[in-house]
């Protein structure tokens, strides 16, 4: 087995790992909708975020599982694997960190695509990591979006009250491979 397939292997049961034994609303920790519900109105360079003399800080993603509002609305660059994709348009891959822990990385629809084949290979992102804070009604829409990707059914019951959604929100990534490019 090669070192990059064990590598893919190793976070691919980690993942599986972290999601069984988290409760549908902990398995989501950092995550935002595909659809236009909650969508990425425009890229950070078109909102001027990231100009010129930004400051961006290097993260490690347990950091941010750990303590998320200290980075909360600021310009942050990560590394980890590609895990989860967006089965969609591509618009989102989960990044898995060296402890396991995962952030959810959202790029402006059409700008990059991330696909299921890149699991595994490292990636850097940067951008502006966002908290959304989700009312009762968005959160259910929500938690049956999530639930309609993976092909399970949501019961309204097993969720009720508002939700915090975090995420890393960019059009800058970098992946690491000899066979796919964003």
């Amino acid at each position: 087995m090669h070192k990059k397939d064990a590598i893919a292997q190793r976070i691919d049961m980690n993942f599986l790992k972290a999601v069984n034994k988290r409760s549908a609303l902990s398995a989501i920790f950092v995550v935002l909708i595909c659809s236009g519900q909650f969508s990425v109105a425009s890229s950070i360079a078109q909102q001027g975020v990231l100009g010129a003399g930004a400051v961006v800080v290097d993260v490690k993603i347990s950091d941010l599982i750990n303590d998320p509002y200290a980075y909360v609305d600021k310009a942050v660059t990560i590394v980890g694997a590609v895990g989860d994709v967006c089965p969609a348009r591509g618009c989102w891959a989960d990044v898995v960190g060296a402890e396991g822990a995962t952030v959810r990385f959202k790029v402006p629809d059409g700008e990059m695509v991330f696909t299921a084949a890149m699991a595994g290979e490292q990636v850097t992102a940067t951008g502006i990591f966002r908290a959304h804070h989700l009312n009762p009604e968005q959160a259910a829409a929500w938690l049956k979006h999530l639930a309609a990707e993976r092909g399970e059914v949501f019961d309204p019951r097993s969720h009720s009250g508002t939700l915090t959604v975090f995420q890393l929100e960019g059009n800058d990534a970098l992946l690491d491979s000899e066979v796919h490019s964003l």
